[in-house]
């Protein structure tokens, strides 16, 4: 990356840093950037599966707006177990009040220091919802006789199974380097990667098109 990083990736950063000093990593624990959820609608700009809970985090830095912060949590509140808003200072009165409103947590963010503002409720997510709204009849069928909740996990882990890593190495130092962050959402390292695969095509391409012109320039150079 270069030096000018965003308000909204460095408040990221910050999240995932206070994540991984506050929770305790456990075999479950894995962390995604950009995660959509089931028919949920709505992206998570963070979310982290920890002791078989779903943890949504929505961050809102100085330059974002409060308007969708309602909706969002109504949303959130749905598919996920515990809903937590990150927001800049300049935002942490308004988001006070509505968070206050729907029982969900709110963390200031002052400096690059995260601070806890309000305690949210966890409300696990029925297995008739999850059933429902998160996981395909194909996957209900597939796994029959596993509950809606086991399944779900099944699915998060090999969707994001390249995250458990870089999720355990957080943990363990405590920070996550912003390269990491960006290959926490898996959209970004299969772009990623179908760009080194386009070239290493190029370069075979360009090594065999210099080789053909090297056998026709000897095949000049021997016919004079």
């Amino acid at each position: 990356m270069g030096q000018m990083v965003s308000a909204e990736f460095e408040l990221k950063i910050s999240t995932i840093n206070h994540i991984v000093r506050k929770y305790h990593f456990l075999h479950d624990t894995i962390l995604i950037h950009e995660f959509s959820n089931g028919k949920c609608g709505a992206r998570a700009d963070i979310a982290l599966r920890s002791n078989n809970l779903l943890y949504a985090f929505e961050v809102k830095s100085a330059k974002d707006s409060l308007r969708r912060l309602d909706k969002q949590i109504e949303i959130y509140k749905s598919y996920f177990d515990h809903v937590v808003i990150v927001a800049d200072e300049i935002h942490i009165n308004n988001a006070a009040e509505i968070c206050k409103m729907n029982e969900v947590t709110l963390l200031r963010y002052q400096k690059r220091r995260i601070t806890t503002e309000i305690k949210g409720r966890t409300k696990r997510i029925p297995n008739s919802f999850i059933e429902r709204y998160m996981i395909s009849e194909r996957e209900n069928i597939k796994n029959n006789g596993n509950s809606a909740r086991i399944i779900l996990n099944k699915i998060i882990n090999k969707k994001y199974h390249q995250n458990i890593e870089l999720t355990a190495r957080a943990f363990e130092r405590k920070e996550i380097t912003r390269e990491e962050l960006l290959y926490l959402n898996p959209h970004f390292a299969n772009r990623e990667e179908r760009k080194k695969l386009s070239e290493i095509r190029e370069n075979k391409w360009n090594l065999f098109a210099q080789d053909i012109t090297n056998r026709q320039t000897n095949h000049l150079q021997l016919d004079y």
